[in-house]
């Protein structure tokens, strides 16, 4: 079964393409997003990108796998999917990226990203979470002179 390596989330990422090695630039750990209130629901358009190293669990025997990217709120509930293939037939390593375009929020606090892991026809299985931390910012008046 492919086994999971890291996964990043990032403002940017480049593949060199001489030397096929992977640039993350600012990774982003927590958002900032300016004049909302906490009760309210935004879409919030960040170019972010979400980069992960799968790699085979025997680096001599090819395998195939799935894997699926759950966007969750601080609820728990499930905002976004994206799924794709693990093809490690012909390589070792697989980069898996996705570039995440405009957010639904609904309210700070914490939201994960899900990364989940099926091989054949079995079931999906966690494999880790990554923690975005996201504080809204109530712009308050200037008070008067």
């Amino acid at each position: 079964m492919p086994r999971h390596v890291w996964t990043v989330i990032c403002r940017r990422a480049t593949i060199d393409s001489e030397t096929n090695s992977v640039s993350i630039f600012e990774v982003v750990e927590e958002m900032h997003v300016k004049g909302v209130s906490p009760s309210e629901k935004v879409l919030v358009p960040r170019e972010l990108e979400l980069i992960s190293l799968w790699a085979r669990s025997d680096v001599g025997r090819p395998e195939v796998g799935h894997t699926r990217l759950r966007m969750l709120t601080p609820k728990d509930e499930t905002t976004g999917v994206a799924e794709g293939e693990i093809d490690l037939r012909g390589h070792r390593r697989l980069r898996f990226r996705l570039k995440l375009g405009t957010m639904a929020l609904d309210g700070p606090g914490v939201y994960e990203f899900a990364i989940d892991l099926r091989e054949g026809g079995g079931d999906w299985r966690e494999v880790t979470r990554i923690p975005l931390d996201v504080v809204f910012e109530t712009d308050l008046p200037t008070p008067a002179a």
